[in-house]
């Protein structure tokens, strides 16, 4: 069956919000100081949530609840180009990065890759078709050679970056996926019953699995996970924060983040710092190394932090209730 469609560009149109704040410049070492707030609701024209982050170094990018991407420059958070993926019940799950390409899951169960400096969609693939299930796109991650999606029912698929042909297909476990991440040749995934997978990115093939919801003897399901040179990390929906070896899956240390097992981390990302969102709305950066905490920014008032992205020391949070911030 054919899985793949190129298509022609939706919607993507440049837009003026005077919301956007000129910010100083990026400050060394981060602080944790919110430098601009963008009001995506504005930008969209509509009430959505942003449900998910990205960021490269041209560029940030929110995912909404109303199947649109919208782009601001890094600067002040000013609009650039905005795409709608599809009507108003499709929710974008999940955003990454990589070689000037963006790529963005959906819940109607497709993995499509756009032009990161324009928004033109590149191409289209039917995941849920190529699967035969009805799946979610619960989670994504992209290096140079594949865009990668992960579903809700526990099926992790690898596909070309340039056509978005299908390269392979595994399912790790039995519950969904619900994180993703590259790293080193790798993919981390993260699962709904708290494993933490890392597999060969050109294979699929298994390189070790980590119970960490068993490390922790609660029943957490890891909600958020990122990896550097060294570590692979877990955030779980209990508040707990995981380093595991890249290369063995032995886990080095665990801490809880400010608010306690109350708490859901909600996305990871990794800069200079290992840098967490909650589900209450803060923004926390931790030593990768010790888990010591350099500082607490709360950016949702209250509204959970929907993802993380971090460039260049300038952090990136979606907050759900339709706002982007940049945090340096």
């Amino acid at each position: 069956m054919p899985a793949v469609r190129s298509l022609p560009l939706v919607f993507a149109t440049a837009l003026v919000l005077s919301a956007a704040m000129s910010p100083p410049a990026i400050a060394a070492p981060s602080t944790g100081q919110i430098t601009w707030v963008t009001d995506v609701d504005s930008v969209t024209a509509s009430d959505t949530d942003v449900t998910s982050v990205g960021a490269d170094k041209d560029a940030a990018y929110a995912g909404t609840s109303s199947g649109q991407v919208v782009a601001v420059e890094p600067a002040g958070g000013t609009p650039i180009w905005l795409t709608a993926l599809g009507g108003p019940t499709l929710e974008i799950t999940g955003l990454a990065t990589a070689r000037n390409r963006l790529v963005a899951g959906s819940t109607d169960g497709h993995l499509a890759t756009l032009d990161a400096a324009t928004g033109v969609i590149l191409w289209i693939t039917d995941v849920a078709g190529v699967l035969g299930a009805p799946s979610t796109v619960t989670a994504t991650a992209a290096d140079k050679e594949h865009a990668y999606a992960g579903t809700s029912d526990g099926h992790l698929v690898a596909l070309d970056a340039d056509s978005g042909e299908v390269r392979w297909v595994t399912t790790p476990g039995a519950l969904g996926v619900t994180a993703l991440a590259t790293g080193k040749d790798r993919l981390i995934a993260g699962t709904s019953d708290g494993h933490l997978f890392t597999l060969d990115a050109s294979t699929g093939a298994i390189l070790w699995i980590t119970d960490v919801a068993g490390v922790l003897g609660t029943p957490a399901a890891v909600t958020a996970t990122i990896a550097d040179n060294q570590h692979a990390y877990a955030g779980t929906s209990d508040g707990h924060l995981v380093a595991l070896d890249a290369d063995t899956g032995q886990v080095e240390w665990v801490t809880t983040i400010p608010g306690g097992p109350t708490l859901a981390i909600t996305g990871l990302a990794a800069d200079k710092d290992l840098v967490a969102g909650t589900s209450a709305g803060t923004v926390i950066s931790l030593d990768p190394n010790s888990a010591a905490v350099a500082w607490v920014t709360d950016v949702g008032g209250g509204s959970a932090v929907a993802g993380v992205s971090a460039v260049k020391g300038r952090v990136y949070a979606g907050v759900e209730q339709g706002l982007l911030a940049a945090l340096d």
